[in-house]
């Protein structure tokens, strides 16, 4: 048996539980009592980089040339030691108002086949919230009046969980960033009333913030930091 044999055979072991692991979790069932949210925006907005951080798996690499690269809806367990119930984030494709094959419709209907396929119970599935993730180096886009009807089918009527994460304040402009919030806040009151905002820190801690906005802070409590 070469020498080798004994040196790669556990590292070989370790990619098949991985990929293994995830391939598991890619086909679980969602439970209906399990907390399901979704993470929309354009790409290059930071969604990928908000769930590495908030669940500690990389699904991918970060975009970092504005092209799209995730084509699919995928959900990402959050780690806990909760037996009651699981908290998924759910990432999408990142919407590109030019191209109708991804407009933030397309994909926001992709988000409901997805539910339906990996969420069981007597009742169609709706998510418990939505983070709109948005560049606050970039404009806000997009029709105000269809957002909110499209958040509406996937959330009801009540969209108070409904929350703009704005991101990259690390590499933002002092100067320009009180027009940004105004601007900002101009539209996103357009969608709803009252509607939150948050602004997103790249941090671990920033992420399971913004996510007990949405989810009782109990079932975060233990989540691995």
């Amino acid at each position: 048996m070469p020498f080798f044999y004994g040196v790669f055979t556990p590292l070989i072991n370790l990619f098949k539980k991985i990929f293994k692991n995830h391939n598991d979790e890619q086909n679980e069932q969602i439970s209906p009592e399990d907390i399901v949210i979704a993470l929309v925006g354009v790409t290059g907005s930071g969604k990928s980089t908000f769930i590495k951080l908030a669940t500690g798996q990389d699904t991918g690499a970060v975009n970092t040339d504005l092209k799209p690269r995730n084509a699919r809806v995928h959900a990402v367990k959050m780690p806990q030691t909760s037996a009651s119930r699981s908290i998924w984030l759910v990432d999408t494709p990142g919407i590109d108002t030019s191209n109708d094959d991804v407009s933030e419709r397309r994909v926001l209907h992709s988000v409901s086949k997805f539910l339906n396929i990996r969420c069981h119970g007597a009742e169609p599935r709706r998510l418990d919230g939505i983070l709109n993730i948005h560049n606050i180096s970039a404009e806000m886009d997009g029709n105000t009046s269809s957002k909110a009807i499209e958040f509406k089918k996937l959330m009801g009527d009540s969209l108070k969980n409904v929350i703009l994460v704005t991101t990259f304040w690390d590499v933002s402009h002092p100067e320009e960033d009180d027009e940004k919030k105004r601007a900002i806040e101009k539209y996103w009151e357009k969608i709803g009333k009252d509607l939150r905002q948050h602004h997103f820190h790249n941090t671990p801690d920033s992420a399971h913030d913004i996510v007990q906005m949405i989810t009782p802070f109990d079932d975060l409590s233990n989540a691995a930091r």
